[in-house]
């Protein structure tokens, strides 16, 4: 064999290995996300345009793209050495045929697979565009699709077993970590990352968690007259309110503002709220709060009535309680802004008894018993067995709280010793959670 042919030979191996590596590394690397993206970008329907490749399709069937690819490369790598190995014996002894492969695997290997490899991870987007119908035509040549199932039968009889169809690539804490790198490395902002996260969460988060309790809720009785209904929505804020009957656990409707100032206007402000009350809507606790929301979208509803599984009142949730979830606390003219801490200068600081146990740990750096309190009164509670009294001390994870103020059966704040914060918080930390906020019952 000349060494005009076998060079010409080499080259074209050399692009047939590079081919497939590029192939092989680029669909490994593109997920089933960015491949929907890139179809859309594209203008390309998710399952692919007739005469069209999409490579949402291609990754769909990931097996039968990359085993093609992964032959073809193998193949095209032995062809290579022993192009080179038949030129080299024709002038030279054992010696140069060694010399001569050994060389033409490490120029295989540095250009036809670490260059290729590089392009398919570093520019996989723009590498994956540009190979799609190369991708396609490899998986269609037969001989090469026929040889890849015939030599991936031992990995498929002992590797893992195949995803099931539409399961997911990516895991939800995956999800947060990529946004959090994205974040740093400045692809997005952090409010955006954490945005990302929020709504992520929100997906696992139940009603009782976003829930106004029912010793928060402002209700009025189904005898008060409009009148007198209209006083307490002017002095709380709130513009629905929960009408009871008997007791708060006997909710019999909601009255909004509008229909009673319509009533009002009418000259019947001495006519019972019962006449003027719309139709209320009760949801379990352990409902999704993702759920409900697109369920109050639907039925243009913003309040609904959480029930608990022995169908007594727990509270109730509006959809901007949901919305506060994802976007963080939104005051209004009637809000006030109560801090979850506040320093009082006297060398302890003001707890709120509705923080919730995670931030504790945050604030304080204590380890936290474990159980299934949501709030630090909560906690307080199950520690001591009991109400505590006021100014009673009780010990969390090595720190001294003491309940500051309680009234009748709720502990409304807790102070501890600055010392306990080891200089964490030197700020009051506002603006609380949603389910662990002050009283804010129902908004306009």
């Amino acid at each position: 064999m000349s060494l005009l042919v076998a060079g010409v030979v080499l080259a074209g191996l050399l692009a047939l290995m590079a081919l497939g590596s590029l192939i092989e590394t680029t669909f490994i690397r593109l997920g089933r996300a960015r491949a929907a993206g890139l179809d859309k970008a594209a203008g390309l329907d998710p399952d692919g345009n007739p005469g069209k490749t999409g490579l949402a399709v291609l990754v769909d069937d990931r097996d039968a793209v990359i085993g093609p690819a992964q032959v073809l490369r193998i193949g095209a790598q032995a062809a290579a050495v022993a192009t080179v190995a038949v030129a080299a014996a024709n002038r030279g002894g054992v010696v140069t045929v060694v010399l001569a492969a050994a060389v033409t695997a490490a120029a295989t290997f540095a250009l036809g697979e670490g260059v290729a490899r590089r392009w398919g991870i570093e520019a996989n987007d723009r590498t994956a565009r540009r190979l799609a119908r190369p991708a396609r035509l490899t998986a269609r040549i037969w001989p090469l699709a026929f040889a890849a199932r015939a030599l991936s039968w031992p990995a498929r009889a002992l590797g893992p077993r195949t995803r099931a169809e539409g399961s997911s690539d990516v895991v939800e804490p995956e999800l947060v970590a990529m946004a959090s790198a994205a974040a740093q490395a400045s692809l997005i902002e952090y409010e955006e990352a954490s945005l990302i996260g929020s709504i992520i969460e929100l997906g696992d988060t139940l009603v009782r968690a976003v829930m106004v309790p029912r010793t928060d809720m402002k209700t009025v009785a189904k005898t008060d007259t409009v009148d007198r209904a209209l006083g307490v929505v002017v002095d709380t804020g709130y513009t629905r309110l929960p009408v009871v009957g008997d007791d708060v656990d006997d909710i019999c409707g909601i009255a909004h503002a509008k229909d009673l100032l319509s009533v009002k206007l009418a000259g019947r402000g001495g006519e019972t709220i019962e006449t003027s009350m719309r139709a209320v809507n009760f949801v379990p606790e352990t409902k999704r709060a993702a759920e409900l929301m697109r369920e109050m979208q639907e039925t243009q509803s913003h309040l609904a009535i959480v029930v608990d599984e022995y169908g007594g009142t727990a509270g109730l949730v509006t959809l901007e309680d949901i919305i506060e979830e994802v976007i963080g606390e939104i005051f209004d003219e009637f809000d006030s802004d109560v801090p979850l801490v506040l320093p009082l200068g006297d060398g302890t600081l003001q707890l709120s008894g509705r923080m919730p146990v995670s931030q504790l740990a945050e604030v304080l750096g204590i380890p936290v018993p474990d159980g299934d309190s949501e709030t630090l009164a909560g906690l307080l509670l199950d520690l001591a067995g009991r109400v505590p009294e006021p100014g009673e001390v009780i010990d969390v994870g090595g720190t001294p709280m003491t309940a500051r103020d309680v009234a009748g059966r709720r502990i409304n704040f807790v102070t501890v010793p600055v010392t306990a914060t080891a200089g964490r918080t030197e700020e009051p930390v506002a603006g609380e959670p949603a389910g662990s906020r002050p009283p804010a019952s129902v908004r306009p």
